[in-house]
């Protein structure tokens, strides 16, 4: 007796993998302010973004830690803003920089460096925030190493 072979179902992807996340990479590289003599890099993506290079949330993946390994940058925050305006947070960070301690008061959580929040508002309202609590942290670990 034969058995019978699964059915297969091959789905053809519309965008080459690759070549939309190497363009999503550049438009994120090319969107990307820095703070504080480069200290902090500050990141920013929504739908629209995501949507005209042919990614998914999936294709974010590591975006964050790529500024880190510019031997300048300290720390990063990366704002992802979704459908309905919601933004997610993502803050990274080397050595002392305590992005955790800027999670917590904002009802998020994750370790030293690495952690998040999720925040109502604006890009242009959340940005300043972050940003001067980012430097406050690096200067605090700045203070620590001295």
């Amino acid at each position: 007796m034969r058995m019978k072979l699964p059915e297969i179902s091959v789905v053809v992807p519309l965008y080459n993998e690759e070549d939309s996340v190497a363009i999503l990479h550049r438009r994120i590289s090319d969107a990307m302010q820095l703070a504080d003599e480069g200290r902090l890099a500050i990141l920013y993506l929504d739908d629209a973004m995501l949507n005209a290079c042919g990614c998914t949330n999936n294709d974010t993946e590591g975006l964050i830690n790529l500024p880190l390994t510019a031997r300048e940058i300290q720390a990063v925050v990366f704002f992802r803003v979704g459908p309905t305006g919601e933004v997610r947070v993502s803050m990274r960070s080397k050595g002392d920089v305590d992005v955790n301690a800027i999670a917590k008061t904002l009802g998020g959580g994750g370790h030293k460096n690495a952690s998040g929040c999720s925040v109502t508002g604006t890009f242009d309202d959340l940005k300043p925030l972050f940003e001067r609590k980012m430097l406050e942290q690096i200067e605090a670990a700045g203070s620590q190493t001295s």
